[in-house]
């Protein structure tokens, strides 16, 4: 065979029910270059009188070695009427013209390969690169799709044009991890869409937004499978949105990630390496530099020295989890949303979701009761920390019956958790509650809860070992009982603040972990063992 290394990675096999194809006869490495060729035939992708295409293909046949001839007519449907099914681009636009290559035209297709194939335009050949480890005895794959969709609409698209039933491993997945797969692959093309609609002004105005969505595709990507070449463009979307609000620092890392997975999936002289490689190196080169300076950094800025985790936290502009010994402040609009914040029912905000129907974090609407009444179901008014009145229906099954009649009281707060707008015909979006047990109504005005958040926050939190005296205000980490502590006992209120924390509910809402969403919650919340934020001075 002609140009056969010593020392072979692949071998032509027969594949059962699929022909022949390369298997990996040793392992075969992330990143590995499999295979560089330059093609054997080039045809146009348009669609050429079948007598011009023939003399085309006779043509070029005709220049041919004997070996190469040979090994072209070894090939599955070379007639000029199908002959396209052995082509692989050979253009940066694929549209433009395809070629038959020796070795690379008979790799097999999976929805899920281990190899990616690019064409080089300035050494103008063909290669192919490991996108994960493979393993000897794998069949070596690309993918014939340009888009990967559900099961079906794969099936169809490779039946329609190689007239085969594709059984890879992901199309024979069982029915579960089927379903699972399905759903990511949706999610994915739902969060390429959305950063699409959001398209320049987006990168401007909805950055973190943006950030937020390309955090989710990496995840998706990764529980997918390791090493998709869809994966950088990905990056790119979130470094030019750095980029365009001066964070040079997280862009130029982020730039990193996606050159690295170019270098992977198309070796290091592509063209993406290259070009992207240097924007790494100084991003405020790029266009969009400079159109706003909101979070501005240098690419030194970048922590070192931080744990995986932090660097992770601070890369995405994640916010920081409050740590343990404080308390939970009501303050937080992420945690704490205004009614105009709440996400839609039917909308993955991304502020809130890391996904359809999974949470980023818990939320929590705060509401004073404005006014209420009974007709076919109880309704609410409620005005919300930005002042403004928002309607609550309950949809619950007792149609808000289930309500004690104690506490449902104007100048009542109540507390919903996951509370969403809701697009009611003819009607502004107003809250619809369905689940009774999350819901709480807490007997204290807005304000009022509030201003308890913030004394907790201050005399019941714990820093650096630190306590907080609630009479004279100095700290140390023993607070034990005094005169001090005493008068501050009679005169400055904490009496009461401990009366309305022995409601164990609002008292653990203040201890509660919002923003590490494990699994939904609802009343009674679950009890939070903290030694370190207990025994707080009263």
């Amino acid at each position: 065979m002609d140009n056969v290394p010593e020392d072979p990675l692949y071998a032509l096999r027969d594949i059962p029910g699929n022909g022949e194809g390369l298997i990996a006869l040793k392992s075969i490495i992330k990143g590995t270059r499999v295979l560089s060729e330059p093609p054997l035939l080039t045809i146009p992708t348009s669609t050429p009188s079948i007598p011009n295409l023939q003399n085309s293909i006779l043509h070029q046949v005709s220049t041919l070695s004997t070996y190469q001839r040979n090994a072209f007519l070894s090939l599955n449907n070379i007639y000029s009427h199908n002959i396209r099914t052995n082509a692989l681009p050979a253009s940066t636009h694929p549209s433009d013209t395809a070629s038959i290559f020796l070795t690379a035209s008979r790799l097999n297709h999976s929805c899920l390969n281990n190899t990616q194939k690019s064409w080089i335009k300035n050494i103008k050949r063909h290669k192919v690169h490991a996108l994960r480890d493979i393993p000897p005895g794998e069949e070596l794959t690309i993918c014939y799709l340009g888009v990967i969709r559900s099961r079906s609409v794969r099936r169809a698209a490779l039946s329609e044009k190689f007239h085969s039933l594709c059984e890879c491993t992901l199309c024979a997945l069982p029915a579960e991890q089927s379903r699972e797969s399905e759903a990511r692959l949706e999610e994915l093309l739902e969060q390429d869409e959305q950063t699409a609609k959001l398209g320049v002004m987006g990168m401007i105005q909805a950055a973190l937004q943006m950030l937020r969505g390309v955090e989710i595709q990496v995840k998706l990507y990764d529980e997918q499978g390791p090493g998709d070449a869809e994966l950088p463009r990905a990056f790119l979307d979130a470094a030019q949105s750095l980029i365009a609000n001066g964070d040079l620092a997280r862009a130029s890392e982020i730039l990193r990630r996606a050159v690295e997975g170019w270098r992977v999936s198309c070796g290091g002289n592509c063209v993406e390496v290259s070009r992207f490689g240097e924007l790494k190196k100084d991003p405020s080169t790029h266009e969009l530099y400079g159109v706003s300076m909101r979070w501005k950094t240098r690419v030194g800025d970048a922590p070192v020295g931080s744990s995986d985790a932090n660097f992770e936290d601070w890369l995405w502009r994640r916010e920081k989890a409050q740590r343990s010994g404080q308390r939970m402040s009501l303050r937080p609009r992420s945690t704490f949303p205004a009614s105009s914040k709440l996400p839609g029912e039917y909308d993955v905000d991304l502020d809130y979701y890391q996904s359809i129907g999974r949470p980023r974090r818990h939320w929590y609407f705060l509401g004073e009761i404005v006014d209420f009444c009974f007709l076919a179901r109880l309704q609410m008014e409620m005005k919300d920390v930005d002042g403004q009145t928002v309607p609550l229906f309950f949809y619950t099954e007792g149609r808000g019956q289930e309500i004690v009649p104690s506490v449902l009281r104007k100048g009542f707060t109540v507390c919903i958790v996951y509370a969403q707008r809701h697009a009611f015909l003819f009607s502004e979006p107003r809250i619809r509650h369905e689940i009774s047990e999350r819901m709480k109504i807490v007997p204290l005005s807005l304000q009022e809860l509030l201003a308890l958040s913030d004394r907790i926050g201050v005399y019941s939190s714990v820093t650096d070992g630190n306590r907080r005296c609630h009479s004279c205000d100095k700290t140390g980490r023993a607070m034990k009982a005094c005169v001090c502590q005493e008068v501050g006992w009679k005169e400055k209120g904490p009496r009461n603040d401990c009366r309305m924390l022995k409601d164990p509910d609002l008292k653990e809402i203040f201890a509660f972990q919002w923003d590490e969403f494990e699994a939904y919650t609802s009343f009674p919340l679950p009890r939070t063992l903290r030694p370190s934020a207990e025994g707080g001075n009263r």
